[in-house]
């Protein structure tokens, strides 16, 4: 082989070595605008759930490209893309095999909502909840605790404000919710809550908040994002300690 194209491969191949040390590997996120939790103000993407997924992933010195759609796409995107991170996601039995889980965010009891002047007696039997038309956020865990639990009138949408749009002007009859985001919500999309009750737990068995990393995505990937995670916990419990 002549000296000069031989050096020129030698060139390139250290080109491309060079290249591939010194880039970063790169994850994709997917994640919905859930206020309290995580939403977009101002241009950025902010909230608690928010803050602790960047944390840990700065801890893995893993590159990201955040993407904020409805849920269901986002659902969608991280149960078939490899190499894919979801939050906030709450661990059910149905979704325990479709993700490796990293960690939890926090804990959430859900309840219904619903207009005080249509439900003056409470609490309702289930023969009762299951006559109301109900506002649910489609393939969230409630939607599929819902319907599993048999409920037929269910109303899918793709957010929380369009559940209060449509129960302020009487298209559904109730909602459910946990209760942070319920209040905070309502300042948020300036509602005015007074005319709204919390009406009974909705059944769901308090919900941690995970992010999770889809079942197909590089081992050493998920390693690294768990190993960073246990390191995240380690920081805030130091933080934590008394001085």
């Amino acid at each position: 082989m002549p000296k000069l194209l031989l050096t020129l491969l030698c060139g390139l191949s250290l080109f491309f070595s060079s290249q591939s040390i010194a880039s970063p590997i790169k994850i994709t996120i997917v994640t919905e605008d859930a206020y309290p939790l995580q939403y977009v103000e101002d241009g950025r993407f902010v909230g608690p759930a928010y803050d602790i997924v960047k944390q840990v992933l700065d801890n893995a010195q893993l590159d990201y490209q955040l993407q904020v759609v409805p849920w269901a796409r986002a659902y969608a995107i991280a149960t078939k893309q490899p190499n894919t991170l979801i939050f906030s996601i709450a661990r059910t039995e149905q979704r325990e095999p479709l993700f490796h889980w990293i960690g939890e965010l926090m804990e959430l009891d859900y309840y219904f909502y619903g207009l005080a002047g249509n439900f003056i007696t409470l609490p309702l039997d289930e023969a009762d909840l299951k006559r109301k038309r109900i506002g649910t956020i489609i393939d969230s865990a409630t939607y599929q605790f819902l319907m599993k639990s048999g409920y037929q009138r269910l109303y899918p949408v793709t957010s929380a404000r369009q559940n209060f749009e449509k129960l302020l002007s009487g298209r559904i009859d109730m909602f459910p919710a946990n209760r942070p985001s319920f209040e905070l919500s309502c300042q948020k999309f300036q509602k005015d809550c007074s005319y709204l009750r919390e009406l009974m737990p909705v059944g769901l068995p308090p919900s941690k908040l995970y992010f999770a990393m889809s079942r197909n995505s590089s081992d050493e990937i998920v390693i690294r994002v768990k190993n960073a995670y246990q390191q995240y916990l380690l920081e805030k419990q130091q933080l934590n300690q008394p001085r």
